[in-house]
């Protein structure tokens, strides 16, 4: 029972990364989405003062990782969105939407570079965020 359900989620996750690579094959004009579910101005009512500094310098990594991304410059944007990633699972919960975003992000990246070992955990780590916030 427990090997057709992990077969069964390889095979959504699969259908998901070829579903996203057909998008971008498509549509290559279209930039990776480095987004938050969460309005920053949400975050800084919980926040410290450190923290929402935190929060900015993940925001500003985002926009230039997607820069970079969308230049082609993959190898210069992984580490910026790595640090992304690194921020929002010190500041939020490893099970936070932002997170999962976050994970998808740098998973895509590495996808994008054809790296599909490094990608593929990242993409499952955001599946298993989505599937536990369904």
């Amino acid at each position: 029972m427990r090997n057709t359900t992990s077969k069964a989620r390889r095979q959504s996750l699969l259908s998901g990364i070829v579903l996203l690579t057909l998008f971008t094959f498509l549509f290559p004009q279209t930039k990776v989405a480095i987004a938050t579910v969460t309005p920053p101005s949400v975050y800084r009512t919980y926040l410290s003062q450190s923290q929402s500094g935190d929060l900015d310098e993940a925001k500003r990594l985002n926009a230039e990782a997607v820069r970079l991304y969308g230049e082609g410059r993959y190898d210069e944007a992984i580490p910026l969105a790595e640090r992304v990633l690194a921020i929002y699972e010190k500041m939020l919960d490893p099970n936070h939407p932002d997170v999962a975003i976050s994970l998808n992000n740098l998973a895509e990246l590495y996808h994008t570079k054809g790296d599909y070992a490094k990608a593929e955990p990242l993409y499952e780590r955001a599946l298993a965020i989505e599937e536990k916030a369904l």
